[in-house]
Parts: C-alpha cells; structure tokens; sequence
C-alpha cells in the first residue's frame, strides 16, 4: 500500500474541512498543505480518503511528536463514524488502568460537539477523579494533539452545572443525591434542555438495579451518545453492572459479559501487553514474602479458645490462609514487610530522583501504624490519606502528586489508591491489604506503573510491589497476566473476606516473615536460596534498587555461562578447492620479479614440477591433490 496520499485524496480531505485545518481551523493553502493519516500509517492505517485530513506544518509536527495511543486513535475515529451513522451511540471501553481513557471525553467533545450534542456529562466514582478530569481538559499535552480550548466544569448539584462551559464532572454520589430534589434535580434540568453525551466512567460502580443505576437511568434515557470506560468491568461482589450486555452462563458456570461490535456499539480492547508495548505502563516486578510463622486463637459463643497456626503459605488451606493472611497483615510481618519495602524504596530513590513510594491498608488504624513505623525506622515522612474525604486527605493526595506544597515523597492510603490516584512517579507499592479481590488487587497495582515522561528513560522504570506470597494474590496475578482472554467474566466463588468478627472473637496473636520470592510477568519465579543470594549479591554490588532481580539473575547467568564457540563455516568443495589454488598460486610467486628472465625461467620450472606430479595442471587437480600439493611446496618450490 502507498504511503503518500494521490492528488484525489488529497482534495477529498481539503473538502471535507472546506480548507481549514483539521487541527487548529486556520485557513490553509491548498497547494502546500499537509495530508496527514487519521490512523497512522506505520499503525496499519490506510491510505484512502476516508483516512485523510489537511494539516497546516505546524500542526502535523505537532501531531508527529505527540501522537495518540492505538486505543485513542480507535475511539477517535469512532466518534468521527458517529458523524455519518445516525444509529451508533454507544462506546464501551476495557482500558487498563492507567492506558490513557480519560482522554476520552476530551475527543469527545472536540469531534462531537457541536455537531452532534451541546455538551457532556462526565460522571467518576470519587471526588479526586471528578477534580482530575477537569484538570485534564487543561492538558498541554493534549491541547497540543487536538489543538483545542475546551473545558468543563468539576460540579455536585450546582444550578446549571455546565455554565457555558463544553460539559461538567460530577459523581454517582451527586446523581444518587440529586433524585432527592424532584424537579430541581441540575442534571436532569441539563439533559432536558441539551443535547447531552453521557459518560460513565467506572461504570461497574453501577450496579443493576441499585442506587447509582436508579440515579442513571433517566439521564441515559436522555442522552444522545453514551460512552463508558473501565479497567475492569466486573464487581467484587459478583452483581451484575447496569448497561453491560451479558451472554448465558458458560458449562463452567461463569457469566460472560458481551464485547461484540453492534450497528449501534462499538468496543475497544486495550490490555496491559498493549500498553506495555506502547509505552504507556512500565514493567511491573513482584515481591512476594513466606510466612515464616503466623499464629492466631478464635473464641466462640460458648467462650472455648482455638488456637491455629501456620509455618507457611506454601500448602495451606483457603480458610488457615484467609486466617494466617489477617494475622500477618496485622502483626510482625506487615512491619518487616513494610520495611523491606521502604528500605528498597530508599535505594531506588539513589536512582531515581523522582521516585515515590505507595502503601496500600485495610484500615485507618493500620495505616497510622505503618506511617508511626516508616517515621521511626526508616526517617521516612509519610502522609495518611484515607477513604473518608476530608481537607487532610486531599492535601496529602496533592502534595504527594506534586500539585502542592511542600511535595511528599510517601504516601499510606486507605482504599484511595484503587482509583484515581494518578502519580507517575510512584513505582514502589507495599500492598499490605487483606482484601482479595481481583478489583481492587488491580487497581491498586496500577496505581504505580505509570510511564513517568519527565523521569528516567522507559528502559530504566519498572514498578515494584512488595506483598504477601498467599495463594489468593498469586491466583489474582495470574489472572491479570492471562487478561488477553476475549470476554471479561465474573469469578463465582472470589477469594474469602476475612475472617468473621460476629459470633467467633478472632484474636492475631504474632506472625514473622519468611522467604522471599520474585515474579515478573512472562517469567519464572525466583524462589528460596537463590532469591536471598541474589538478593545480597546485589545489596553487596550496591545495585540494590537499580535493577529488578529478574534482571540481575540473567546478568548472572550471562556472566557464568558464556556463549558457544559459532561452530566453523563449512564451504563448499568449489571454493575449498578455489582457497588451495589461491595459496598455491601465491606461494609460487611469492618471490617472482616481473621482466626478470632468471625469475620467469625460475617459475616456469615450479610450474612443470607441479604438473609431474600428477600430469595435470592445477587448474584440473582435486581437492585432496589440491592438498598434496600445497604439503610438498618445498619440492616444487626449489626445483
């Protein structure tokens, strides 16, 4: 296929922007203008005309250094189909978190309004995302790409909560509240007097039938497009999300939800493999630790003690590992789990000026325990932003994002780091939560594999998470490595919640931590004595927190096991035989003296000595005569 755009083409697209470019709007010149691919051409993109757009220089240069994502550049185009087709309204997007799909609204509105609605609603799941997608329409980045000046407006339940504005942001929470208003509800109001897109962000928050979807549906009634977009489109509780398509139960009993493109549906796909490809996440490392003891006694009703223990992970039970996982998590081993961690973080700082280090908690309590623990072990200042919004927690999420001062470097969290946290340069996790859901096991560790674009080069970013090694976190993982599978579904038995507090009275008594292993996705695991030697190999070459051990093993390895001597070029008997006629040849008249009559006369007879020795000359001998020759050279040489 052609790469450049024939003259045909290239008024198509000057025609279809009426000599404007598709960009900026300026007018351009239509004998030097630039026709650029919507789709790019080392993408797969075609060369047509419906792949066409006229481009001033300025703008194409712009375009070059800043390109969209694959999975940007599919939505794009899919809001520009919905310009020529009056039945497709609706998008749904599985983006991995952290693959870029809060740009969406952004394209959205550049492409969709005011042609075909007057606005936009941006609905997220916590206050912090509604903040953030405002922020995001400000985007430098972006407005550099698109060339637009758009914004909206972060709104609850204001009066008129676009305010001439191109859209606003708000939450499920504000809808849910708002129905409480009547005829006063500012959402409603909005999307009965405008054309208005609807955008779930998030939306397995909305579960059928429940609060949120009581809250939507009137609004998704209205709407002329509706767009959604998640990491994750299933729930931890195994409800069913409004507005997902489900097919029937699979023979393993596993409910599919449908991702088939309709007349009026399309689907996009973006999966870690994708974005890890592209760029956009860095390499994500396990750090996974044994118990090495964990102990705990459970009272029932009737006041009898049971005491239970376990020495190990490694072939417990689901109830002695939801049991040793709580004890653990809870007593010693969090704080020697927590340190190791901090420890590296400490390490990786010496290399990366700019990282920053998460923990992940079940609870408040917890959490001011693991910051008291970084504050006077490690001289670590960290801040507590916890899942009760208050003017504390807001401030810690922005001064460790960078967006106030004075900046912090560590932050402990409480269920904030499963959404919304968007820190590029954190990539140190110490995941200290007892919950097992895929969910939230995800989001959290997508809270640090963010490409930092103002840090080091991508080669040198990976992300590193410190957690417990239980079956449960090893199955999670497991899944998300197999995420490519072409339907998302929802598990039927997750892993147990932790242990009840009801009728048993369930007491921790001590854990201490154990062996350590290392995981990297598409590689094996790094278990026992070679773990811990390769551990303090690196500890001891100060290459601790520079490279991930998965690394360090195969620098090891290459240094230990060479590699094979090539084995010999073997020629064919024509140019063996060709090699001997050279060397022969050269030999003969390595002391010839052109115009000399003594020096011909001298050759003439090395000649003839030659050729009695098999009355043939050299040019008709075989390889093994060939060899024969050349091994007699101080016969013929002297004659």
């Amino acid at each position: 296929m052609p790469r450049a755009f024939n003259q045909r083409q290239r008024l198509h697209a000057y025609a279809m922007t009426d000599g404007l470019c598709a960009l900026c709007g300026e007018p351009l010149d239509p004998d030097s203008f630039h026709a650029d691919h919507i789709m790019p051409w080392i993408a797969g993109g075609e060369t047509s005309a419906a792949n066409a757009q006229p481009l001033c220089p300025t703008c194409n240069l712009k375009k070059g250094g800043n390109m969209f994502l694959s999975h940007q550049q599919r939505f794009q185009q899919i809001c520009r189909d919905m310009k020529t087709s009056t039945a497709l309204r609706l998008v749904l997007a599985q983006v991995v978190c952290g693959g870029g799909k809060s740009i969406y609204p952004i394209i959205a509105a550049y492409e969709l309004v005011p042609l075909l609605a007057d606005g936009l609603c941006w609905v997220s799941p916590r206050d912090n995302l509604r903040s953030q997608g405002e922020g995001n329409f400000m985007d430098p980045r972006i407005r550099s790409i698109l060339g637009h000046n758009l914004e909206i407006r972060a709104a609850t339940n204001d009066a008129d909560p676009m305010r001439d504005k191109v859209g606003y942001a708000t939450t499920y929470q504000a809808l849910a509240a708002a129905l409480r208003l009547g005829n006063d509800n500012p959402h409603l109001k909005t999307f009965r007097s405008k054309r208005m897109i609807l955008i779930l962000d998030e939306p397995q928050h909305s579960a059928l039938n429940g609060a949120f979807h009581a809250a939507i549906e009137p609004l998704k009634k209205l709407a002329v497009i509706t767009i959604m977009f998640s990491g994750c489109l299933s729930r931890h509780d195994n409800q069913m999300v409004a507005y997902l398509d489900y097919l029937d139960r699979d023979s393993t009993g596993k409910r599919l939800v449908d991702l088939s493109d309709t007349i009026g549906r399309r689907i996009i796909r973006y999966g870690l493999g994708d974005a890890t490809k592209e760029k956009q996440l860095i390499e994500i490392k396990f750090e996974l630790r044994d118990a090495d003891h964990a102990a705990w006694e459970i009272e029932n009703e009737d006041g009898k003690v049971t005491e239970n223990e376990i020495d190990t992970f490694d072939g417990a039970t689901s109830g002695e590992t939801r049991n040793g996982l709580f004890t653990a998590l809870t007593t010693g081993f969090a704080d020697d789990l927590l340190c190791e961690a901090g420890e590296f973080w400490l390490e990786r700082r010496k290399v990366n000026s700019r990282s920053k280090f998460l923990v992940v908690c079940s609870s408040i309590s917890q959490a001011n325990r693991a910051r008291t623990m970084l504050r006077s072990r490690l001289g670590i200042g960290a801040e507590v932003a916890h899942s009760d919004p208050d003017t504390a927690t807001e401030n810690a999420i922005l001064r460790f994002r960078g967006k106030k001062r004075p900046e912090v470097d560590a932050l402990v969290t409480v269920q904030m780091a499963y959404e919304g946290l968007d820190c590029p340069p954190a990539d140190v996790l110490a995941c200290l939560t007892h919950i097992r859901s895929r969910e939230w096991i995800e989001q959290c560790i997508h809270r640090i594999t963010r490409y930092d674009r103002d840090g080091l080069p991508w080669e040198r970013q990976f992300a590193t998470i410190f957690a417990p090694k239980d079956r449960f976190f090893r199955e999670i993982m497991q899944e998300i490595e197999e995420e490519q599978a072409p339907y998302v579904h929802e598990t039927l038995n997750p892993p147990p919640p932790p242990p009840p507090q009801q009728k048993n009275t369930f007491r921790p008594i001590e854990s201490e931590m154990g062996a350590g292993s290392a995981y990297a996705f598409g590689g094996s695991p790094i278990d026992g004595d070679e773990h811990t030697n390769l551990y303090a190999a690196m500890r001891a070459a100060d290459l601790y927190g520079e490279l991930p051990i998965d690394k360090a093993k195969r620098f090891y390895e290459a240094m230990n096991n060479p590699a094979p001597t090539p084995e010999p070029e073997v020629k064919p008997p024509s140019e063996r035989e060709d090699d001997w006629k050279r060397l022969i040849e050269k030999y003969k008249r390595s002391d010839y003296r052109q115009g000399d009559p003594t020096s011909s006369a001298q050759l003439h007879r090395r000649g003839s000595a030659i050729w009695r020795m098999y009355k043939k000359g050299v040019e008709e001998l075989t390889e093994p005569q060939l060899e024969a020759v050349w091994n007699a050279r101080h016969v013929w040489f002297n004659a």
